[in-house]
């Protein structure tokens, strides 16, 4: 693989049991064997934003979401060099994320010759104290005793009046590999928005990282697959079905993992067919004041209707851009959400943060302005509404 080794799990690392991890090697060479979900065991340094989530469940539901196909729009992207065709020097370290399981890694040399970002100011420190509930050892964002949200507080700052067409960039994994995650913050523009893995080592500094280089930060909020013998989400996982107050505990914990984040996306969930029962959920998410994003079930959307009923602002994923390794698909798939974003207004992708993926998005985020088009923080493709039935 190029010099890239998968996410594998060690039988001999402490917690394995405790996590309860039960891939079995026919279903593991089953799903590092089909399309893109072979791909869902890369970590955070490899090609395809499924590379980023434990266990598989990014490839399997982003694998299908994409957006809708129209006329071909002219991307003065640079053509695939060299330097995206070359093989990837071989790891010299792994580097744990969480106890029980083993994440690639990616050496630096991997991103030379990428160009780093534009200088950004830093986002203010995060948490802050007002917006901050103390729940025994856990520290949980709530609504200021002043009606402040902390959407509001930690989302980038980004002129609403600007009317060009919107592109959100959510890159998934951040915090998974040292390498890959230092890579993110040196190259992509600030704009781009990082999803902080609910398996990710030492989140408060990643999230620290982040905001002092202008990126937001959401949570990511896996959700168990129906058939959890093939796809495990972890022991962090949501579980369709399950006990309210196990789901509600699960939560707590994502978001004291991501003190000072906007909100959470939510992944995985391949094969529920029934997400009604994490509606108590999803309340909770908008009872604190965050914000919500749909990744869920290959992007279809399943937990959008319930996050309209209860008033949680909320958008969803139209496609992933790197699901095929190449430079070739991932500029391809960036002028599809172009189309999308001039037909609507706003689209949203996700990426990881490969070499290959951070190389073209630095490149194709350089070309936006003259074509009249925006790159805008994932908290700009959120409709406001209105955070009803806040805690006191």
């Amino acid at each position: 693989m190029g010099g890239l080794r998968a996410l594998r799990w060690d039988p001999g690392v402490r917690g394995l049991r405790a996590l309860g991890a039960r891939l079995k090697a026919p279903s593991w060479t089953r799903l590092l064997g089909g399309g893109l979900a072979r791909r869902a065991f890369l970590a955070a340094g490899l090609s395809g934003a499924g590379a980023l989530l434990l266990f598989g469940l990014l490839a399997v539901f982003f694998g299908a979401a994409d957006v809708a196909s129209g006329p071909a729009i002219e991307m003065a992207v640079p053509a695939a060099g060299p330097a995206d065709r070359a093989a990837v020097p071989e790891p010299i370290a792994e580097e744990p994320a969480a106890e029980g399981f083993h994440v690639a890694a990616v050496v630096a040399e991997a991103y030379r010759g990428i160009a780093r970002a534009p200088a950004a100011e830093p986002l203010p420190a995060a948490p802050v104290p007002d917006l901050i509930e103390s729940r025994g050892a856990l520290r949980l964002p709530r609504v200021g005793v002043d009606g402040r949200l902390p959407y509001e507080a930690y989302a980038r700052p980004f002129d609403r009046r600007d009317d060009r067409p919107r592109l959100s960039i959510v890159i998934f994994g951040f915090g998974l590999s040292a390498t890959a995650s230092q890579a993110v913050l040196d190259h992509l523009p600030a704009a781009v928005t990082l999803a902080l893995d609910a398996y990710a080592a030492d989140p408060g500094r990643w999230l620290v990282a982040a905001r002092a280089a202008g990126h937001e930060v959401f949570a990511a909020l896996p959700i168990q697959a129906a058939d959890g013998e093939r796809i495990d989400a972890g022991p962090r996982a949501l579980v369709p079905g399950a006990a309210v107050a196990g789901n509600l505990a699960r939560l707590d914990q994502i978001l004291a993992h991501c003190t000072g984040c906007v909100g959470v996306i939510a992944l995985g969930g391949e094969g529920v067919a029934d997400f009604e029962p994490l509606l108590p959920t999803l309340r909770v998410v908008q009872q604190r004041g965050l914000m919500f994003i749909d990744a869920a079930r290959a992007g279809q959307r399943p937990l959008v209707p319930i996050a309209d009923r209860i008033g949680l602002p909320h958008a969803w994923l139209d496609t992933t851009i790197d699901a095929e390794p190449s430079a070739a698909a991932i500029d391809a798939r960036l002028r599809r959400l172009e189309e999308a974003a001039l037909k609507t207004g706003v689209a949203v992708a996700a990426a990881g943060a490969s070499p290959l993926a951070v190389r073209r998005l630095v490149l194709w985020s350089e070309t936006l302005a003259a074509r009249n088009l925006v790159l805008a923080p994932l908290s700009a493709a959120v409709a406001p509404q209105v955070v009803a039935d806040a805690p006191q």
